[in-house]
């Protein structure tokens, strides 16, 4: 697991590296709402639905011919995941981590837009409310596509599809998170 994580972060260093010209970089930033669905095990069977937010910023370090790769940091927070079985114990979970994409421009009908597939290693901090000997904080792994529209200026909206794998306590706690979410370049 620490080998994969080294060559996660090794990737997009060496993407961070890579050579551009000046006027080929640019930034984004954005937020973001997603739900939070729990896909597998016992996190599946014993966590409801949760609603999060998240915030990121990306910086393009190479474009070639209408592609696009960045790098950049996210951080999001699903607001609570209730027991299914009402033990009064909610399970939170906070993230943050580094995020690559590769881009592909493409045009929606008359509006500009893109797709993407996007890959991610975060901490998740899990903690639950009333506190417990559950709290803990992981490294995880997160994948999966979207699509964005330029809306007008530099002001983009769009969706995203994410399947997160990180562990909570020694167990999995897989989530599949579609967001909508609006951006702005610069």
């Amino acid at each position: 697991m620490k080998k994969a994580i080294l060559a996660a972060v090794a990737a997009l260093m060496g993407m961070a590296a890579a050579p551009a010209h000046a006027g080929d970089r640019g930034f984004e930033v954005g937020a973001g709402l997603f739900g939070s669905i729990p896909t597998v095990g016992d996190f599946r069977d014993e966590a409801r639905n949760s609603l999060g937010a998240a915030v990121y910023g990306d910086y393009t370090v190479l474009k070639r011919a209408g592609d696009l790769f960045t790098v950049g940091l996210e951080a999001a927070d699903a607001f609570g995941y209730e027991s299914k079985e009402n033990s009064g114990v909610d399970y939170l979970c906070a993230t943050a981590g580094l995020r690559g994409r590769y881009i592909m421009e493409l045009d929606f009908g008359p509006k500009p837009g893109r797709v993407y597939a996007i890959v991610g290693i975060s901490a998740y901090r899990w903690h639950t409310d009333p506190p417990s000997s559950l709290d803990t904080t992981t490294i995880g792994f997160n994948f999966g596509s979207g699509a964005d529209v330029k809306l007008s200026g530099n002001w983009l909206a769009g969706a995203e599809f994410r399947y997160h794998m990180p562990n909570k306590s020694g167990r999995l706690a897989y989530s599949l998170a579609p967001a909508l979410k609006v951006g702005y370049t610069f």
